[in-house]
């Protein structure tokens, strides 16, 4: 292999890791701490201009009906599954997100859903710091701050990260993009790039020179060149100097650390199973193939000290601390054999441990035998399997089977995925548009990550967060957050490289060149400069990413409620979107929340959310009680025609009622109504038919006038239409009127509601938060102008809410026991 030839002896990659640990090829880099400070500042403008943007959000919150007491509502339906944990209560409690904020929150005397409210921006911008660490490592501080702050932003991500959005989004991808820094650091200068072996296939072919030219002037473009000179690459050195400096005991150590943090972080979200195992697999890799022949073996070696600990844990970290230290011994001992020794005296048994160290590090079968037990446990059959698993959960559209039901017949269930909006198919446009708005800085991107594979074999570590991203095709748009890293550190590396090849040139034709702090100054003015044209269109998204909370206020009073007056053994039926909220609030188990919607925890409230026999909805949840409220207990050993048998038998009117032991109570919200077109196909499912007919609903974003005496509605200037009915919310009460005649029933919000056309002066700042709906007769920034059928109309999803206290159809069955119009809670009797 004729590397040196192109030039990789005089490469250095490591411009920050020297300032953390002595240099990898031992010589001292002058204006070390300088460059520490510039890097350190470039940080930490990094974090508070991502920071800053987010923080833009606070007036939109200023509004009493987002608060609950002294606490935010938050933004996110998982947060509350946290911040309950964070209380000790349900099954969050214990891990590490639980952990975070109530550590936060008692360290400054805060509520817990405070402390996930302010975290979230906190975190979110934390962001911008690893991808920053990426371009500092690579030798180009001011690119990875312009990386970090448009990853920071990328739309994908900051809609998650906002306010109150407090999940395990803020953790994950950090945790993602730092899994393989300190590795590829360490890596790096040893590597020889695809660049130099394809120019090296090249040489000597006359039809391919100039190919052989592209690439070396390519790989020259990114030559590290210490400011005391050319740093003398691995190549050179002695069998002995290179184990002294792979043996280096600070970066074993650093190995084995950051091998410990990798597998740590697979308690915090169940994708790390997979991206440690890529990690651990992936450096070997990059040592064999484009390693140097005369390094491979001692680079194995140290690598050991990072991928025991990573797949293994402590155990690992355990073995991989013996075998640091032997390595470390092996080190000293290579040179003391150079040496003269002058002491006769017996070996002690320090000397035997050092002697037999030795034996166990220079014996070839030692290290195929750990990196066999390394890859028995990186193949974990058992994790692959979950990973299968979680990927068809994933892409599933069709119905769900029950394991726990029979196989001739199995139950099939329908599909929840089809409705979370974080699941949902994205195109190819919106995916990448997801990651940055303009599509030419997409294409330069790209461009630039296939440019820097060739040069840095690193980047490899950021192929499986590309892949995720790309695969939010079928997996839905939240993946779409893990294309932001890779894609925006490629732009501004390879801009950045641009732009230091067109200073090259103008100080070329000024004949004049700036001294060394000057030159930061400028390069920092002009990442500046380069942030605030690209962020600029992500920080104006802001208004049409902020959604406020994800709980009404009235509907956490009627939770509320529930905490205050209802025994503690209590099962509350909640639609699955607000489990984690009873969690909260209320402190009583749910029947479903966001870990347990699927199968019979999504059918069984939706049929009771979905029917109009008021019996039958009793009879199901009492059914449910005897069952030990465990939704997948009612369906266990049925076939789908038993099943669908059994939900007939519980609707029989001359059946007898069900007895079971324990309260229940059931939460009706005009927030469920929001999403009843989805709860009506999920709670009309045939288990025969294996589909659900559902109801028609319409959320109607236009204009509308109506007439409460006549019913007639019309967009304003339209013709007008008969209702049915008309139900008006407001905070003082409901007002309900029926007609002779007339189609579909109509339901309208008026607490957010203008009822009359005003033209008024507002300050620049209300104008940017203003949501753009127009002046007309009656407007309902939340959208709530309803239009529902029949089938819609009667269900208990609506009945229950609207209807009065003692009405008979329920009054055997569901006794009222809150109020506060836009919720109810009723005991189940």
């Amino acid at each position: 292999m004729r590397a040196g030839m192109l030039g990789w002896r005089q490469r250095s990659f490591i411009p920050f890791s020297s300032q953390l640990f002595p240099p990898l090829l031992g010589q001292e880099q002058p204006h070390s701490r300088e460059r520490l400070f510039f890097g350190i500042a470039c940080l930490c403008v990094c974090f508070l201009f991502s920071l800053g943007v987010r923080l833009l959000e606070i007036p939109y919150w200023q509004n009493p009906a987002y608060t609950l007491g002294n606490e935010y509502l938050l933004a996110t339906h998982d947060a509350y599954h946290w911040i309950a944990g964070a209380e000790g209560f349900e099954f969050g409690a214990g891990h590490p997100m639980s952990e975070l904020v109530g550590s936060v929150a008692g360290m400054f005397g805060i509520p817990t859903a405070n402390a996930g409210f302010w975290l979230a921006p906190v975190m979110g911008s934390l962001v911008g710091v690893t991808v920053f660490l990426w371009g500092w490592a690579f030798g180009f501080p001011c690119a990875g701050f312009v990386a970090g702050v448009l990853t920071s932003l990328s739309p994908a991500f900051l809609a998650r990260t906002l306010l109150g959005f407090y999940d395990t989004d803020l953790v994950v991808l950090s945790f993602a993009i730092l899994l393989g820094l300190v590795p590829a650091i360490w890596v790096s200068p040893w590597l020889i790039t695809p660049a130099e072996l394809l120019a090296s296939l090249c040489a000597g072919k006359k039809h391919l020179a100039c190919v052989q030219r592209f690439f070396i002037a390519l790989q020259a473009r990114w030559v590290r060149v210490s400011p005391a000179g050319v740093l003398p690459g691995p190549l050179s050195l002695s069998a002995e100097a290179m184990q002294q400096v792979v043996y280096s005991p600070k970066w074993l150590a650093a190995l084995l650390v950051w091998g410990v943090f990798g597998y740590s972080v697979q308690e915090w979200h169940s994708l790390f199973p997979y991206l440690t195992r890529f990690s651990a697999l992936l450096l070997p890799t990059l040592i064999l193939v484009f390693g140097p022949q005369k390094a491979r073996r001692v680079l194995l070696q140290a690598s050991l000290c990072h991928v025991l600990p990573l797949v293994a844990g402590l155990p690992g970290a355990l073995l991989a601390g013996a075998w640091a230290w032997a390595l470390v011994v092996s080190g000293q001992q290579a040179q003391a054999d150079h040496e003269p020794s002058h002491d006769p005296s017996r070996p002690s048994w320090a000397a035997r441990l050092r002697q037999i160290s030795l034996r166990v590090v220079r014996h070839k079968a030692s290290l195929w035998v750990l990196w066999g037990v390394a890859l028995v446990l990186v193949m974990d059959a058992q994790v692959f399997a979950i990973m299968r698993d979680s990927f068809r959960s994933y892409v599933n559209r069709s119905g769900d089977v029950s394991p726990l039901s029979a196989v001739s017949d199995p139950v099939v269930f329908p599909s929840v995925a089809q409705s979370i909006i974080e699941v949902q198919e994205v195109n190819l446009d919106e995916l990448l548009s997801y990651i940055y708005p303009a599509g030419w800085v997409i294409a330069v991107s790209l461009f630039f990550f296939a440019v820097l594979v060739l040069i840095m074999p690193a980047f490899l570590w950021f192929v499986p967060l590309l892949a995720l991203a790309f695969l939010s095709i079928r997996m839905g748009g939240r993946m779409t957050m893990f294309g932001a890293p890779p894609l925006m550190l490629a732009f501004a590396l390879g801009g950045g490289a641009v732009l230091g090849m067109v200073w090259e040139v103008a100080e070329r034709l000024c004949q004049k060149c700036l001294g060394r702090v000057w030159r930061r100054v400028v390069a920092l003015g002009a990442a500046l400069c380069v942030v605030l044209f690209l962020a600029w269109p992500l920080a104006m998204l802001l208004p049409n990413l902020t959604q406020g909370p994800v709980i009404s206020q009235q509907h956490a009073q009627a939770l509320q409620f529930i905490r205050h007056n209802t025994p503690e053994d209590s099962i509350v039926w909640n639609w699955w979107d607000w489990g984690y909220a009873v969690h909260h609030f209320s402190h009583r188990t749910a029947i479903a929340d966001g870990a347990r919607h699927g199968g019979p925890s999504l059918y069984l409230p939706a049929a009771v959310y979905t029917t109009a026999d008021p019996r039958f909805a009793r009879q199901l949840i009492k059914y449910t009680a005897s069952k030990g409220n465990d939704p997948g207990n009612v369906f266990e050993g049925l076939t789908g025609t038993q099943a669908q048998e059994l939900m007939e038998a519980l609707s029989d009117k001359t059946a007898p009622l069900v007895e079971a032991p324990g309260k229940q109570y059931i939460v009706l919200s005009f927030e469920h109504l929001r999403l009843g077109i989805w709860i009506n196909k999920y709670g009309s499912w045939n288990f025969i038919r294996k589909s659900g007919p559902g109801s028609l609903m319409n959320n109607l974003a236009t204009a509308l006038e109506f007439n409460m005496e006549t019913g007639q509605v019309a967009a304003k200037g339209g013709k007008p239409v008969q209702a049915r009915s008309i139900s008006l919310f407001h905070p003082s009460g409901i007002t309900r009127q029926t007609y002779a005649k007339g189609g579909n029933h109509f339901i309208f919000n008026l607490e957010n509601a203008t009822m009359a056309e005003e033209h008024t002066e507002m300050s620049m700042l209300a104008r940017f938060w203003k949501n753009r709906v127009g002046y007309f007769g009656f407007t309902a920034p939340s959208n709530d102008k309803l239009v529902v059928d029949d089938v819609f109309y009667y269900t208990l999803m609506v009945q229950l809410l609207v209807a009065p206290p003692d009405d008979p159809r329920f009054a055997p069955y569901f006794r009222l026991v809150y109020d506060n119009v836009y919720a109810r809670v009723y005991e189940v009797l």
